[in-house]
């Protein structure tokens, strides 16, 4: 098997957190190479590097050429991918979620389909709405 170049996988624990990334980059007209665990975009007005890890969606305009590498290193990190008209405008075609497992969809899922763990967890989120407030004696059609 061939070794590749440049910095190694980034693991799922070294990634930021969703709440800490910028939400997106729109980039037209360019061309959009990786550079080690960034993306270089190279434009008439020279070359931007972005760390690709602290981005949420990258959002490519027309006229963009992505390489197969930076494609790599989009969906190692999670990042979405969404191929779209001038300025944004229209949404072509997407990239997979930043999701790399569904165990939480399937554990919503559980906690919904079962009556008392859906009071429960509505419980829960009506304390955090409204701290203090005693919710123990609520039944599902009060909250």
């Amino acid at each position: 098997m061939k070794e590749q170049s440049g910095a190694k996988k980034t693991e799922l624990n070294e990634l930021p957190r969703i709440g800490d990334r910028v939400s997106f980059i729109y980039i037209e007209h360019a061309k959009v190479n990786r550079t080690d665990s960034s993306i270089s975009v190279y434009d008439s007005r020279g070359v931007v590097t972005i760390p690709i890890a602290m981005l949420g969606v990258l959002m490519l305009g027309p006229g963009t050429d992505v390489s197969h590498r930076a494609m790599e290193l989009l969906g190692d990190t999670g990042t979405s991918v969404v191929w779209v008209g001038e300025r944004g405008v229209r949404n072509y075609a997407h990239g997979r979620a930043l999701a790399h497992s569904t165990k939480f969809l399937e554990r919503q899922a559980k906690l919904v389909t079962n009556t008392r763990t859906r009071l429960n967890v509505a419980r829960k989120m009506y304390q955090m709405r409204f701290p203090g407030e005693d919710v123990s004696s609520y039944h599902l059609y009060t909250i």
